[in-house]
């Protein structure tokens, strides 16, 4: 029996090329491709096959960036494999493209929203020269205790948790690099800043919301066919009423991405779960979260997605 999740990416899997490895479906992912750029009056395509990376790190534009790319590799999935998802979730910008996924959405609308949010979040860079830290190999307690050492006057808190052996940390940029160094001597295995130009997920977020609020509630959310689990809540959601307020709390709530594939899994009961995505990330999470019990696999080639149809079909 499949009982299946899709679940997909956040900011910080963006790369230039990062679709090659979908060359047979070319013609499908451009016109996925053309189609954004033609509701953001911005070649996406372009930027996303020649860069600079400079510009695709930008916020406004990696965030449409990555959603086109997974709703083209969700295209493709939806032409050769019939099987539906009973659930789906998203890591922070992910949640937009499983709103896309279970109906909630329309991609052109997706799109804007994003733009729209991604606009908002740049402006917190110059305010607040904020950052977002990974932690390898370090219990959630003694991160929080070397964020509230580190503080001081300014702010860096947990803001993902994505697995058991992997925390993000976020905030002013001096504040997170004075707790990376108390990380590593507490015994932190390794630390990388990511790709991510603004301290999501955390309290900095916060001047933006009301006015991310106020557009979003003057959208027309459809009703699910699919229930998604949300990153404010990790638990289900059957009905569109209020994702506005959910989706602007996001904005400066920490993602517990082990609470949602925990709840996917014991309570969902789902026994496959599929990233949809060009990079594998989430599914390195999810491997580490069940414990190698529940089958994760990512869609990031031509080669992986032919092949799961074929087994899940079967």
């Amino acid at each position: 029996m499949n009982n299946i999740a899709l679940v997909f990416p956040g900011q910080g899997i963006q790369s230039v090329g990062m679709l090659n490895n979908f060359s047979e479906f070319f013609p499908l992912i451009k016109n996925t491709f053309i189609e954004a750029s033609a509701v953001l009056n911005y070649d996406l395509w372009h930027l996303l096959n020649y860069g600079p990376v400079e510009e695709l790190n930008k916020t406004y534009l990696t965030q449409p960036i990555i959603l086109t790319s997974c709703i083209s590799i969700w295209r493709i999935w939806n032409n050769i494999c019939k099987i539906k998802p009973i659930i789906v979730a998203g890591h922070s910008l992910g949640e937009y493209t499983a709103l896309v996924c279970n109906g909630c959405l329309d991609f052109s609308l997706a799109l804007r929203i994003v733009y729209f949010r991604g606009k908002l979040m740049q402006r917190i860079i110059s305010n607040n020269d904020g950052i977002m830290l990974a932690i390898i190999g370090l219990s959630k307690n003694k991160i929080n205790y070397a964020c509230k050492q580190a503080a001081e006057t300014q702010v860096v808190v947990i803001s993902n948790y994505n697995s058991y052996n992997q925390t993000v940390i976020s905030g002013h940029k001096s504040a997170v690099l004075r707790a990376e160094l108390i990380c590593k001597k507490l015994g932190a295995k390794y630390t990388k800043i990511l790709p991510i130009s603004v301290p999501s997920h955390c309290i900095l977020m916060k001047p933006i919301a009301k006015i991310f609020k106020k557009y979003l509630k003057k959208i027309k959310f459809s009703s699910f066919t699919i229930p998604i689990i949300h990153n404010t809540t990790s638990n289900i959601n059957n009905c569109s009423k209020n994702i506005f307020k959910l989706l602007t709390k996001q904005l400066y709530y920490p993602v517990n991405w082990i609470k949602i594939i925990n709840y996917i899994v014991k309570v969902i009961k789902v026994n496959k779960i599929i990233e949809v995505s060009p990079i594998n990330v989430l599914t390195k999470f999810n491997i580490n979260i069940t414990y190698n019990s529940t089958f994760c696999v990512n869609i990031n080639s031509t080669k992986s997605l032919v092949k799961l149809a074929k087994e899940i079909s079967i």
